[in-house]
């Protein structure tokens, strides 16, 4: 049972800093888009994606293995 208990909170934890890391992004690039060009706007929205998850993964593998979760 502790075993699903963890594999559930990591899946869980993945997912929340997927969200929260791509929010992050999100807003960064529109802030400096409004500033000066679209360049990391664009970059974001088609690359964001191989930022997101491994960061994200690896966040909840820190959180496992400091006994976190």
């Amino acid at each position: 049972m502790d075993y699903l208990r963890t594999l559930i909170l990591l899946t869980l934890s993945i997912f929340i800093n997927a969200i929260v890391i791509g929010s992050i992004g999100f807003f960064a690039t529109s802030l400096i888009r409004r500033t000066s060009n679209e360049k990391p706007f664009i970059w974001w929205v088609n690359n964001g994606r191989k930022v997101i998850f491994p960061s994200a993964a690896i966040l909840s593998l820190i959180y496992y293995y400091t006994d976190l979760i």
